[in-house]
């Protein structure tokens, strides 16, 4: 799961980077890839909570559930804070913010929303890795 993402990152970073020029976009190597390197931390948390999801229930549709719950979650909490200045503290709660919210195309990387990615989808996989072993999935 992890290396189809990276790869899928990859593909796009290597898309964007060849077009950069004849687009006149103007990125920057390591802005572009504080971006990729997000929108991949972005897809991570929700596939590795599905994955955890389906793991620890065994159930196919609690993964897919908490998979789809957590991306629509997080940009429900993301799209209410940006038209509520009120509710501007739902955005820590929200994995778009934490890849998103420092604008890394523009600013390079947020080491602290990057961790938060990708260090909870770390911890998401072995919490998923040790319930396939509790279930004897894994041999």
């Amino acid at each position: 799961m992890t290396a189809k993402l990276l790869t899928l990152g990859l593909i796009g970073w290597i898309l964007i980077w060849t077009l950069n020029c004849p687009a006149g976009l103007d990125l920057t190597t390591v802005n572009l890839l504080a971006a990729t390197t997000a929108w991949v931390g972005v897809g991570l948390s929700s596939a590795s909570a599905a994955l955890a999801a389906g793991a620890l229930t065994g159930r196919r549709i609690g993964g897919i559930g908490v998979g789809a719950g957590v991306a629509v979650t997080g940009y429900v909490l993301q799209a209410i804070a940006n038209n509520s200045k009120d509710l501007d503290g739902l955005r820590v709660l929200s994995p778009y913010d934490w890849a998103f919210g420092q604008a890394p195309l523009a600013n390079g990387m947020d080491w602290i929303g990057l961790g938060l990615l990708w260090g909870g989808s770390a911890l998401l996989i072995a919490l998923a890795t040790a319930g396939l072993a509790r279930r004897d999935v894994l041999g």
